[in-house]
This record gives structure tokens, sequence and C-alpha cells, in this order.
């Protein structure tokens, strides 16, 4: 039997941002463990100004960012490990499984409690079906993962697609679809700006979204056990030349994002789900036909 390899050496700066990762995605549980209908007061903001469930969605956000950075500063870097691997699989189960699961569920309490206060009949169906949905969507996570170890090297070209929707974008469809829940749910500026505020739009956007969740975590967790390829668009922009008339326009996209966030992030993260979907609808039959749909 071989000889266990004991481990002598570890990459401290991207260690360092795994871990960071992990600390966002504890906080986001440790915060939508609170009860949902409340809201938080930031020092030099208005008071109330961010409900439980959007200062989680953020702070996976913030999660996203450290796990996008950490592999990049390994491969620079010339220390890929292991151990950075199998720390980074687990930082992504808590921030990109867990997390997200527990925040729409936390989330959707709210809407429960409304039904149950009404006495509607099916309340208790509604929580448990939530409930299924959030558990699928976590084990999904897990299963992705553990696969995505296996079966990924640290070769370069291993890096610049995904088979199966990669966690850090199924997390990104749950918590912008909590976000764009949040936004309509209270008088946020981009209402103010658009005058919806004597239109029923916001209503209808809240109840739509909310309603959503469920369906949104379940499409999540099939897509990340799913062969769906999808490219790492992060890697391929940082390792290949674009054109110089590309910045402006990354430019005014980034700004636009930053402008009306909550909105954009939703249709950033939806038509990145969708893109692989649709791309893998398109050439099924194509595979089919040379008999690699089998």
């Amino acid at each position: 039997m071989r000889e266990k390899e004991r481990l002598r050496f570890v990459a401290i700066l991207p260690s360092a941002i795994t871990l960071l990762n992990g600390l966002f995605g504890f906080c986001a549980i440790l915060i939508a463990s609170q009860e949902p209908h409340l809201s938080f007061s930031f020092p030099l903001l208005p008071r109330g100004f961010m409900s439980y469930p959007a200062i989680s969605a953020w702070l996976i956000i913030f999660s996203m960012i450290a796990d996008a950075l950490d592999g990049s500063v390994a491969r620079a870097s010339g220390y890929t490990s292991g151990f950075g691997a199998q720390l980074d699989s687990l930082s992504d189960a808590v921030s990109f499984g867990v997390a997200p699961a527990l925040i729409s569920y936390k989330m959707f309490a709210i809407k429960v409690a409304e039904l149950r206060g009404n006495e509607t009949r099916f309340a208790n169906l509604i929580s448990r079906w939530v409930l299924f949905a959030a558990i699928f969507y976590a084990m999904c996570a897990l299963v992705r993962l553990a696969r995505f170890n296996v079966e990924t090297d640290d070769e370069e070209a291993s890096h610049m697609n995904f088979s199966g929707l990669p966690s850090p974008a199924a997390a990104g469809l749950i918590i912008s679809l909590v976000l764009f829940h949040e936004e309509f749910a209270s008088s946020s500026n981009f209402i103010t700006r658009l005058s919806f505020a004597s239109s029923p739009l916001p209503r209808i956007f809240e109840t739509v979204s909310m309603w959503c969740l469920p369906f949104a975590l379940m499409l999540a967790g099939v897509l990340m056990v799913s062969r769906v390829t999808y490219p790492h668009f992060v890697n391929q922009m940082l390792r290949s030349r674009k054109p110089f008339t590309l910045l402006p326009l990354m430019l005014f996209l980034g700004l636009f994002i930053v402008w009306t966030i909550n909105i954009s992030l939703l249709i950033v993260f939806l038509s990145f789900c969708l893109y692989g979907l649709v791309r893998w609808l398109v050439n099924l039959p194509g595979r089919e036909k040379h008999g690699e749909g089998h």
C-alpha cells in the first residue's frame, strides 16, 4: 500500500483568497438565517437600506469574485496543487451550494407565512415543494463539484470550458432572482427613476420572481449535473487578444450593469444558463446523427 504523502507546503495567497470565498459564503448563511423580513442599517446609509436576503445575496457575489481570482492567481504564480483544488471545491460547496439554497428557502418563508395567515389550503404543500427544490439544488451542487474534481486536471485547456453549468453561475441565477425580487419589494431608486410607483408592475415583478425561485432551483440543479457544455468566459477573455473596439463596448456594458445592477445581474446569469442549454439543444440532432447522443 502506498504511503500517504504529507502536505508540506501551501500557496498562501491563492489559499487565502479561496478561504475568503468560503468566509463570504458562511456569512451569507449566517445572515440568511435571520428573519427574512428584517433589514439592516449600514453606517452612512439610510436606515433599512438592504434586507437580509439582499445582504446574503451580495455576499455570494463577493464569493464569486474571490472564486474567479484564486484559480487565476494560483496558475499565474505556478502554485497550483491538489490541496488548492480541494479547498476551492469545499468553499464552493458552502458559497454556491448550501448558501443559495438556504437564502431562497428563507426568503420564500415569507410567502408561505402569508399563505398560512390567509388559511390557504396548499400552504404546507408549497412549503414542502420549496424545501425539496432547495435540497435538490444543494445536492446537485455537491455532485457537480465532486465530478469537477475528478474530471478536471491542471492543464490550461481544461479550464476553458465546463461540462455542466458551473456552480458559481448556478448560484448567480438564484441570488440574482433574489436581488430582482428585493428590487421590486421595496421602493428602490430604479423604480423611482422609471416612475413605477403608481404602476402595478413592481408588484407583478415581485410576485413572479418569488414564485420562479423553486423552478430556478430545480433548473439550475439539473443543469449542474448535466453534460451541457458552458464556456469559461473569464478565462477566454483574459487569455486571448481582443480588438480595441471591444473596450468601449465592455465599458458601456459595465456601467449599465452597475446602474441597473439588480435587474442586469438576472439578465446576465439567466442568459448564460440558457445559452448553454439552447446551444446544446440546437446541436443535439447533429450529435445523434454521428452516434454521440448515446
